[in-house]
């Protein structure tokens, strides 16, 4: 939750027009959801090892 935090205020700062920056933020939440939801109907559970996963997924993707 802090790293989205985090993130919405760099945007801010950055992209004065609020669609430059809440679009991404919507995604990334989104991604979030869904990420969890497939961790969970897959039965995989969800460690500290599985939560740090996530970083070098999000960064592949820019």
């Amino acid at each position: 939750m802090g790293a989205l935090i985090l993130m919405a205020i760099v945007l801010f700062i950055l992209f004065s027009n609020m669609r430059h920056w809440f679009l991404p933020l919507l995604i990334l939440m989104f991604g979030l959801v869904y990420t969890f939801a497939m961790l969970s109907l897959f039965g995989v559970k969800i460690n500290n090892g599985a939560i740090a996963s996530f970083p070098p997924f999000f960064s592949a993707g820019h």
